[in-house]
């Protein structure tokens, strides 16, 4: 059975696994599924990407163009993807239009309809609800070389660019997603990999890869030292010992949560306490969301 029948059996959801197959015929065809899957991907995202600039192009036009009905692709393209297909097509326009926006000095207007828009009012609101800026104002943030691809995350990353950074988290719905989830979490039991991917609608391996893009770190070692600015905040601010700190931290080991501690800050939990800090990270990191 070749790719190509096999991801449009998929999608049509046929039931591809016979009773009694051999093992080794089994490993063989789920290898020519996880194979047929990216094609389908690579396929749809093709004809998004070559239709663009169409007003008319959306889920009934890509459908067609796949052979699938509307409900069997939004299944299988949700499934693969994480978003429905509608929803990819206009992050693609929108994407193109920022780029657009970006290396050439044409009206908004004339970027907005040369990427699919219709009229300027639908263009702006589409792009304000992905960007949280106007197509002008990123225009001109892109020319101070304020909007960027990537940071790498670090504690004067969050205090010394806030303003920079923030505008980075929003314009990214996942990654904004991501610091509220755990962000809201720095004091309960640690999200695992698996919850965190099912919150994002990605695969493990999707967080992990775009979250090194965007910060260069892993999401483990982001909750980490959330937790650690949480940390330090209570050491500032609250009643409790570094033991009971390490705790509510969701550190059960006191030696690793000061070992952690002093990779961060450079100081022990108890130097930090006796040094004083003015900074409320918890603050900060709640600016990030709004």
């Amino acid at each position: 059975m070749c790719t190509e029948s096999i991801i449009r059996a998929l999608a049509k959801g046929v039931a591809l696994y016979p009773e009694h197959m051999p093992s080794n015929q089994n490993y063989e065809l789920v290898s020519l599924i996880e194979e047929a899957e990216v094609c389908f991907l690579d396929e749809i995202y093709a004809i998004i990407k070559d239709r663009t600039s169409d007003p008319y192009f959306g889920v009934e036009q890509l459908a067609e163009c796949m052979k699938l009905s509307r409900s069997q692709l939004s299944r299988k393209f949700i499934e693969l993807d994480g978003v429905s297909p509608g929803k990819r097509i206009r992050q693609l326009k929108l994407h193109n239009a920022s780029q657009r926006l970006s290396v050439s000095s044409d009206p908004v207007k004339k970027v907005a309809i040369s990427c699919g828009f219709l009229s300027y009012n639908s263009f702006w609101r589409a792009f304000y609800q992905e960007f949280h800026c106007s197509p002008t104002n990123y225009r001109a943030l892109r020319l101070q070389n304020k909007v960027r691809s990537g940071f790498i995350w670090s504690i004067e990353v969050l205090v010394d660019d806030n303003e920079e950074f923030r505008l980075f988290v929003h314009q990214r719905a996942w990654l904004h997603k991501l610091f509220a989830l755990l962000i809201n979490a720095v004091d309960k039991e640690a999200i695992a990999l698996e919850v965190i991917s099912k919150e994002l609608y990605m695969s493990p391996s999707q967080v992990i890869r775009k979250l090194k893009a965007a910060l260069a770190i892993t999401p483990m070692k982001l909750q980490q030292q959330l937790r650690l600015l949480y940390a330090a905040d209570q050491l500032m601010h609250s009643p409790y010992s570094i033991a009971q700190i390490a705790i509510r931290a969701g550190f059960f080991d006191q030696a690793h949560f000061c070992h952690a501690f002093k990779q961060l800050f450079g100081n022990s939990p108890s130097d930090y306490k006796k040094k004083g800090s003015k900074l409320d990270y918890l603050s900060v990191l709640h600016g990030l969301l709004i």
